[in-house]
């Protein structure tokens, strides 16, 4: 299941509730960068970032299709190819 934007209560909600929840990816990534010093983040290499975001949704899938029960999506890959859609259309724009 995937949440909506500014869906956090909603996490901490189920997290409560004892449900898997997956943390949104370019958070996580973001603040790995940060950390980091690295630059694949929205504000620097964005294609980088996307590429990472993908990455890492794809393996927060495959590892929630193992798990027996619900697991929440805080963003997942529905909403991530739409951000990548943004990014192919403002490429082409610029």
């Amino acid at each position: 299941m995937t949440l909506p934007p500014n869906s956090l209560p909603v996490t901490q909600i189920e997290k409560a509730r004892g449900h898997v929840v997956v943390e949104e990816p370019g958070r996580r990534i973001i603040a790995e960068e940060t950390a980091s010093g690295g630059s694949a983040l929205p504000w620097g290499d964005l294609a980088m970032f996307l590429r990472r975001v993908i990455d890492m949704a794809l393996a927060d899938y495959v590892v929630a299709v193992e798990h027996k029960g619900w697991v929440f999506f805080d963003r997942g890959l529905v909403d991530i190819s739409g951000y990548l859609l943004m990014f192919q259309f403002w490429k082409a724009n610029e």
